[in-house]
């Protein structure tokens, strides 16, 4: 998959990841920014000083409304799924719980 594509779906988690916090969903918000930033790791990308602030908020609100446990489970999860993995649970609208199966170990 070519960088581009792969800065963008980075992109479109972020803002998933936002909208699912809006929507009270803290476990889903916290796996769809798990899955941005380990596609920005893995990319070398850091993104712009703008989102990551977001990102930031959005993290640290979701993690405030769930148990350290939960939130780091899924927080992990996210690291964990491949952009296959990553694109099905993003296109699910109601997946509001830390996946399982992930591609890699972590």
């Amino acid at each position: 998959i070519d960088l581009q594509y792969q800065k963008g779906v980075a992109n479109t988690l972020d803002e998933l990841a936002y909208l699912a916090v809006r929507s009270l969903k803290y476990t889903r918000s916290l796996v769809l920014a798990g899955a941005a930033t380990e596609l920005r790791s893995a990319l070398r990308a850091t993104g712009r000083p703008a989102s990551r602030l977001k990102l930031r908020q959005v993290v640290d609100e979701a993690r405030e409304r769930l148990s350290p446990e939960t939130a780091a489970n899924a927080w992990r999860a996210g690291r964990c799924l491949s952009i296959e993995q990553v694109s099905r649970f993003a296109a699910d609208a109601n997946a509001d719980s830390i996946p399982t199966g992930s591609s890699r170990d972590r």
